[in-house]
């Protein structure tokens, strides 16, 4: 029932899938990074796939590395977030260095050393 918008994350080998919901959620993935392992789809619904069919689930901006599938899902279409002032629109980083930005600079970080990560790359 509810709306999450999942912007720049970086996805590697999961072993199920990485974005999912259920019951109308909503979804909106943006400007993240899917480097799979044995499993190439991001969504749980494949084509044998027939439970719940409420969610909308769109992918924006993503980048799907080999051979990643993103299965868009909706009921109905959804549009981009809409936040209560444009500058609590997270800023999207390009997918081509995301990897980096969140090898480097995830996790707590004091204020000096997000501005050093953020020089670092």
């Amino acid at each position: 029932w509810g709306y999450c918008h999942v912007v720049n994350n970086y996805y590697r080998d999961w072993t199920f899938y990485c974005i999912g919901g259920r019951v109308y959620a909503k979804i909106y993935s943006e400007g993240n990074v899917f480097d799979p392992g044995s499993k190439l789809e991001v969504t749980p619904w494949y084509k044998e796939f027939h439970d719940d069919m409420t969610p909308t689930i769109e992918s924006h901006g993503d980048l799907l590395l080999r051979r990643t599938t993103f299965t868009w899902f909706k009921h109905p279409p959804i549009s981009k977030p809409g936040y209560a002032k444009p500058e609590y629109y997270p800023p999207i980083h390009p997918t081509a260095t995301l990897q980096l930005l969140v090898e480097r600079c995830a996790g707590a970080l004091a204020g000096h050393q997000v501005v050093a990560c953020m020089r670092s790359l």
